[in-house]
């Protein structure tokens, strides 16, 4: 049975162990809404590689993003997200 990722961060932090790198795997299926909520966090190919085809390569990845319910977007004041539901 697989753990959640906090449960062992949880163990590794108390038996004094932390990891500069952790490898996860999700399935195939969860990808589009990985790539989204990185983006949300900041993280994309336009940020990791910042030139020409970093940026294209997050445009692609874009049209690969689940559509969730709601939708995320920064508050005005930049002190976080605020969901708010999808409009049809």
């Amino acid at each position: 049975m697989a753990q959640a990722f906090q449960e062992i961060a949880d163990e590794e932090i108390l038996e004094g162990f932390c990891p500069v790198l952790r490898r996860l795997t999700l399935p195939i299926e969860e990808a589009p809404k990985l790539l989204r909520l990185l983006s949300y966090e900041g993280v994309s190919a336009a940020t990791l590689f910042p030139d020409y085809e970093g940026v294209t390569a997050a445009i692609r990845e874009q049209l690969l993003w689940d559509k969730p319910k709601h939708t995320m977007e920064r508050r005005a004041d930049w002190t976080g997200w605020r969901v708010r539901p999808r409009e049809s």
